[in-house]
C-alpha cells in the first residue's frame, strides 16, 4: 500500500513539473508574438547611379524603390539593368553561334563582347571584348523600361543616348559617329569604330577571352579628343591595378583626367569637354548643331 501511494505522489510530482515548463513555454511564446516584428531594414537610399533600381543587402532585403531589375526584349535579343553595380547588357543577337554584345557601365566604361565561333574546350578562346571608356562619364544609367518599335534605349544621362536597333547592332549614339561591322569573327576585334566623338573616348583594346587592360597592365591605351589627336599612355598611369583582378581607372574625376591628359599629352589635346560640363543628350554630331554650339576643333593639316 506504501508502495503504491509512493509511486502515486512520484508520478503527481512528475505531471505538476510537466504543466509548470507547458505553462511556462505559453507564456514565452505569447510574449514573442506580441513583441514588435524588427525586420532587418533594406538599403537607405538606392545607387545613385541608377536611383531607380534598388540595391539588394546581403539579407536579399530591397530598398524603397522595390524593383531590383529591368529586362527588356527586343527582335534581336535582350537587355538587362540591374540594382548594385547598375550596369546595362544588351544581348544583341540573332545567331547564337555568331553573337555581338555590349555593356554600359558606371565610369563611362564601354565594352563590345564578342563571340565568334563554338569551342567543346573552352569559350575564351573564341570570343574577345573591346573596352572603351566614354569621357565626360555618366552621372546616371538608365535602360528604358520598354523597347521603342523594337529598339533598345540606354540613356548615359546627361550626356548621351544609345540605341540599338532592331538588327541588333547600334543605330544612333548621341553625340558620335561611329561604324561597325555587320559581320562578327576572329579578324574583327569588337567590330566598332568611333569616327568622331563629341568628348574623349579611350580605346583600352581588345583582348582574347579577357578584357585586354586587365590582362595586360604593360600594355598602352589611347585616348582620343574630339579633333580626332591620339595620346598614348601606359595602362599602369591609366588604371589602378592595386586590385589585380579589378582593376578601375586611377583618374576617379575628368577634372583629374583632364590634368593628366594635358600633362601627359600636351596643350593642343583637347580637354575641354571634360570641364565644361556635358553636352545635352538630345543633340547628335549626326544633326546641324544650334548656332551657339561651337563646332569642334578641326584634326590638324599637314603643312603643305
Amino acid at each position: 500500500m506504501s508502495h503504491t501511494l509512493a509511486s502515486f505522489k512520484i508520478r503527481a510530482y512528475a505531471r505538476s513539473v510537466v504543466m509548470r515548463q507547458i505553462v511556462g513555454l505559453s507564456l514565452l511564446l505569447l510574449t514573442l508574438l506580441a513583441a514588435p516584428v524588427v525586420a532587418p531594414a533594406g538599403p537607405a537610399t538606392p545607387n545613385p547611379i541608377c536611383p531607380h533600381l534598388d540595391t539588394w543587402n546581403p539579407r536579399g532585403i530591397k530598398g524603397p524603390n522595390r524593383v531590383d531589375m529591368v529586362i527588356v526584349k527586343f527582335p534581336a535579343g535582350s537587355a538587362s539593368q540591374r540594382g548594385g553595380s547598375c550596369s546595362i547588357l544588351v544581348d544583341a543577337s540573332y545567331e547564337r553561334e555568331r553573337e555581338r554584345s555590349y555593356s554600359f557601365m558606371a565610369a563611362g566604361q564601354f565594352l563590345v563582347n564578342e563571340r565568334f565561333s563554338r569551342s567543346s574546350d573552352r569559350d575564351s578562346a573564341v570570343s574577345g571584348t573591346r573596352a572603351f571608356f566614354l569621357f565626360p562619364r555618366p552621372r546616371w544609367l538608365k535602360l528604358d523600361p520598354q523597347a521603342h518599335g523594337g529598339v533598345v534605349i540606354v540613356r548615359l544621362d546627361p550626356v548621351r543616348v544609345v540605341e540599338i536597333g532592331r538588327s541588333g547592332f547600334i543605330s544612333r549614339m548621341t553625340g558620335a559617329v561611329i561604324e561597325e561591322a555587320p559581320a562578327v569573327t576572329a579578324m574583327t576585334q569588337g567590330g566598332v569604330v568611333f569616327k568622331r566623338f563629341e568628348g574623349i573616348v579611350l580605346d583600352a583594346g581588345w583582348g582574347r577571352g579577357e578584357v585586354a587592360f586587365q590582362k595586360f597592365p604593360d600594355a598602352e591605351s589611347t585616348f582620343t579628343d574630339r579633333g580626332g589627336r591620339n595620346c598614348n599612355a601606359p595602362n599602369r598611369e591609366v588604371f589602378n591595378y592595386d586590385d589585380r583582378r579589378h582593376p578601375v581607372l586611377a583618374h576617379e574625376s575628368d577634372a583629374e583626367l583632364a590634368r593628366f591628359l594635358t600633362a601627359r599629352c600636351g596643350a593642343a589635346f583637347d580637354v575641354a569637354p571634360l570641364s565644361a560640363g556635358p553636352r545635352r543628350a538630345d543633340i547628335s554630331v549626326l544633326e546641324p548643331p544650334p548656332f551657339n554650339v561651337p563646332l569642334p576643333p578641326r584634326r590638324p593639316q599637314p603643312p603643305r
